[in-house]
């Protein structure tokens, strides 16, 4: 284990006897990883177990893609993932995953539902909604999550298309699918953290939907997306709103209905950066990063949000390909510190 040495302004500096200084900021109790992307090899994941054992991270969160865990897999395939997460098991105290992730490059065969069995088209969106149902509670059945786990349900829904393929209310679908999820993985120990819900276009509506008395008995943590690069998340406005207001006007709409407040989390926030990005105006310089980092966590604490996941550990913009290409990790694609 590396030593630690405390700086002024909450951080830590890890010493590694390897030759390199690595200063994170106090706050960040975990980042997001790409263990189990599709396009992932397994030279990326040895990397990544490895990476984890010198850097003293206590949360990941991961991507669990429900069709590569589904009981048409090979047997062998299904082995050799188990393996892998045995190891990363061992590298952290706790695991978010994170189910249902859509990628453009990907969605055609992957990940996105509407693709996955042509016979949405002779059924009417109640009849779509109970098979997509079935087919997500068979996922979660045969799933590798066990007591101890997070799992959170999708990943920004209120902004992507998951249930355009079966009609009807998308904040209905939602909350149907959020049922059988904590019906199923409650059982085994299992904690629901609902899909982060990224702060633009209808969020208003999908938060008020949220702390609704029915849906709130669904999960056990409400997550928050509130990307706002290249600027201070403090003083950033979504649609009016700061996300101090956003938080208070959450737990408000908890308390008149008699709820009680349930933790909030931000499972992705993050800034893009890089040096020498002059002509790349969504890019900040890694020393503007920290200053970010610092605001995020004193944010954190005034608020009192439990956990927060940095997106991300590593670039990935070697799947993002045809994407943004945005440089989010705190290490580039070949594992070099980039702070």
């Amino acid at each position: 284990m590396a030593p630690l040495r405390m700086l002024s302004g909450g951080l830590i500096l890890l010493v590694f006897f390897v030759g390199y200084t690595i200063d994170l900021p106090k706050g960040i109790d975990g980042y997001t990883s790409a263990y189990f992307s599709p396009g992932n090899n397994d030279r990326y994941s040895s990397q990544l177990v490895d990476l984890l054992s010198r850097v003293p991270v206590k949360s990941i969160r991961e991507g669990l893609v429900w069709t590569e865990w589904d009981r048409s897999q090979p047997q062998e395939k299904i082995e050799k993932q188990r393996a892998q997460l045995k190891l990363l098991r061992a590298k952290v105290d706790s695991i978010l995953f994170m189910g249902g992730y859509s990628n453009e490059k990907f969605s055609s065969s992957r990940f996105e539902w509407c693709q996955l069995n042509s016979g949405y088209g002779r059924l009417n969106p109640k009849q779509s909604l109970e098979f997509l149902a079935t087919k997500w509670g068979r996922f979660l059945k045969s799933s590798p999550l066990q007591a101890g786990d997070y799992f959170q349900v999708l990943n920004e829904m209120n902004t992507l298309k998951y249930f355009e393929c079966i009609g009807g209310s998308n904040l209905e679908a939602y909350a149907r699918i959020l049922k059988v999820s904590s019906d199923i993985l409650r059982e085994r120990g299992v904690k629901i953290v609902t899909g982060g819900v990224i702060l633009e276009g209808n969020y208003k509506e999908w938060l008020g939907h949220l702390t609704s008395s029915e849906v709130y008995k669904s999960y056990d943590v409400l997550a928050l997306h509130p990307y706002c690069y290249p600027k201070v998340l403090s003083s950033h406005s979504f649609d009016g709103l700061t996300l101090k207001q956003i938080v208070l006007w959450i737990r408000a709409l908890w308390a008149k209905q008699g709820l009680e407040s349930k933790p909030i989390w931000i499972t992705e926030i993050g800034w893009p950066f890089h040096k020498g990005v002059e002509n790349r105006p969504r890019l900040i310089q890694p020393a503007e990063l920290k200053d970010r980092l610092q605001d995020l966590v004193l944010l954190k604490r005034d608020l009192d949000i439990e956990r927060i996941y940095l997106y991300s550990l590593v670039d990935d913009e070697w799947y993002q390909e045809g994407s943004s290409n945005e440089h989010f990790g705190l290490f580039d694609k070949h594992f070099k510190y980039k702070l």
